[in-house]
């Protein structure tokens, strides 16, 4: 961690001997990392606006394939190849400040550590030579050492600090927190009725309050530089934005009173030069920006006139197909009625149904039913013979009858109509239902 936060400490500090004030060297500090991480911003800035630019083919993604997510995300996923677009690029490169914050915070803290060069236990003694010269610390134990550095801008304190150091108190310089009455070391107070009521008191609580509302002016806008085109706007996305431009601030407010006033001054300059960058950015994109507008324009206009090609491709092919199926209806063929076949027997037949059975239906197959016998009174086995006989014979009588009977169709002509043909077939039903009721009676009869 000393390998990153020493050339901040050293870059800070020359700041510092430059311009004899902590605020300024924050400041000048703040500028610094901004210009050194100008072409990230502006790689993350032309992200988003690439992005921001997708949102009616995403809206139309949307409108498609709403109710099915997962075919949702894998189409928006083939548009980001397709437009070479990386959704998280804008936000990767956004979030870089805060390690910066991060390790900023730990200079401001440990002043004595990081800015003066000393060592832990060097640091440890001048704390426990100043607290025996009578100072009394009463806040946060994480900022005892900015409170000791502090103190070193009076003399009894220095000499005191000195003195326990022997040789190693020449590292030892005082370091003015001061800026406009305000000691940027102190740790601003919420409770702001507690008093005392003087301006350094009210200007220490008032400093987070005006970092909020900074951030709030900064990141409207950032989210109006994100876009060129009021069209383009997502409102999904729009409502992210506004929300986390209510979070964010407040989590400045928060920071600001739990930390050194320092830290609220590289807030605020962080806000300004951001504000700054986002102009700086849609300024120097903005002829990028119409070049590539015009370019998905243009890339659009090809694609409608494509798809309109083909669908009057398919239009004109349904057109031709239709046609070819109209011709192939006027020429018909002759239809030729094949000849009705009779069933084979007799046993074929269930009423007036000629196949219900089929025309191979055989109920002898098995070898027929055997007759009900009763044992008292025994069969005349003649009689039942001469009856077998007279029904088989009168089953070849019926079947030579209706061979005699079969009319054959004759076949149609290519300009013949199927009603007559029909008929024809009706009338030959009728016959044959007229058969089976005269042998019907005949049974009866007997």
């Amino acid at each position: 961690m000393d390998i990153i936060l020493k050339p901040f400490a050293w870059l800070l500090l020359a700041f510092y001997n430059l311009t004899h004030s902590y605020a300024l060297a924050l400041v000048l500090f703040t500028l610094v990392i901004k210009v050194v991480l100008f072409p990230l911003s502006i790689k993350g800035k032309r992200s988003m606006m690439k992005t921001t630019s997708l949102q009616g083919k995403m809206k139309q993604l949307e409108k498609q394939y709403g109710k099915d997510k997962q075919r949702y995300q894998e189409e928006l996923q083939k548009l980001y190849e397709k437009e070479k677009v990386n959704p998280m690029g804008g936000c990767l490169w956004s979030l870089i400040p805060f390690p910066i914050l991060i390790g900023l915070y730990g200079i401001i803290r440990q002043p004595l550590y990081y800015l003066a060069g000393l060592t832990v236990d060097q640091v440890n003694t001048v704390i426990k030579a100043v607290e025996g010269a009578g100072a009394v610390f009463k806040g946060n134990s994480g900022y005892e050492e900015i409170f000791v550095a502090d103190l070193l801008n009076q003399p009894q304190y220095m000499d005191a600090a000195r003195t326990a150091l022997g040789e190693a108190g020449s590292k030892l310089f005082t370091m003015d927190f001061h800026f406009l009455g305000i000691n940027l070391a102190g740790v601003p107070n919420w409770k702001i009725w507690e008093g005392p009521f003087d301006w350094p008191t009210i200007g220490l609580f008032l400093i987070p309050v005006f970092v909020t509302l900074l951030n709030v002016l900064s990141s409207r806008v950032s989210m109006k530089t994100n876009s060129f085109n009021k069209n383009e706007s997502n409102p999904a996305a729009d409502a992210t934005s506004k929300q986390m431009m209510i979070i964010m601030p407040l989590t400045y407010l928060w920071f600001g009173y739990i930390m050194p006033g320092g830290m609220c001054i590289y807030m605020a300059a962080n806000a300004v030069f951001m504000m700054l960058q986002d102009l700086l950015c849609a300024r120097i994109l903005r002829k990028e920006y119409a070049e590539m507008a015009a370019k998905r324009e243009e890339q659009e206009r090809l694609e409608k006139e494509e798809e309109k090609r083909l669908k009057e491709e398919r239009r004109l092919k349904r057109l031709q197909e239709a046609e070819e199926l109209k011709k192939s209806k006027g020429k018909k063929k002759p239809v030729k009625l094949e000849k009705k076949k009779g069933p084979t027997n007799e046993a074929g037949r269930i009423g007036l149904r000629a196949y219900a059975r089929g025309r191979s239906y055989d109920p002898d197959r098995f070898g027929g039913v055997t007759p009900y016998q009763d044992p008292d009174h025994p069969v005349d086995e003649e009689a039942m013979e001469a009856a077998l006989k007279a029904k088989a014979a009168k089953a070849e009588e019926a079947q030579a009858m209706e061979d005699e009977d079969l009319l054959e169709v004759p076949e149609e002509s290519a300009g013949s109509e199927e009603s007559d043909g029909m008929e024809e077939s009706e009338a030959l039903e009728e016959a044959e239902d007229l058969e089976e009721d005269e042998s019907e009676d005949e049974d009866i009869e007997e």
